[in-house]
């Protein structure tokens, strides 16, 4: 299966390759142990912690979320969807990632995202699923995020 992202950014999956492409790196993993980008990586560098951005919109307006060189938000249908997230996540888990961290924009602005994590949480050798948020919304998700199976929370003050 092969989705464009946005101009710059595509991926393909299957369950013998994966390759993410972006605009500075390219990881490839077919078989061997060796993550490859554009700059050449230590063959003994394991990559195991994968960041993945789930949505570019926030509640707030700091300079992470809104820069002023952004000029639009991305359209519903240039989001992955809930069940393309988790089928990449599994992809990267089969190529030797075992932490999760979901970012954004403000993750947990993202509806149902107590589902996704639900989801996410079922990946066999996932073993850390965390999220960077802005704080907001954990008063009322904060017990909902644990029981779906999250492990860790790193909340940004700046």
């Amino acid at each position: 299966m092969e989705r464009k992202i946005d101009s710059l950014t595509s991926f393909a999956v299957n369950p013998e390759r994966l390759v993410v492409s972006g605009p500075s790196t390219r990881f490839t993993r077919s078989g061997s142990s060796r993550a490859e980008s554009r700059d050449e990586v230590e063959p003994s560098r394991r990559v195991d912690y994968l960041r993945f951005s789930i949505t570019d919109r926030c509640n707030l307006n700091c300079l992470y979320c809104a820069p002023v060189e952004r000029d639009r938000i991305l359209a519903r249908e240039e989001v992955l969807r809930y069940e393309e997230i988790v089928m990449l996540v599994r992809a990267f888990v089969k190529a030797g990632i075992k932490k999760l961290r979901l970012t954004g924009g403000e993750p947990l602005g993202r509806k149902d995202i107590i589902d996704l994590i639900s989801m996410l949480k079922m990946i066999d050798g996932l073993e850390e699923i965390s999220v960077t948020t802005n704080g907001v919304y954990l008063e009322n998700l904060a017990g909902k995020l644990k029981k779906a199976g999250l492990d860790r929370i790193n909340i940004s003050l700046d």
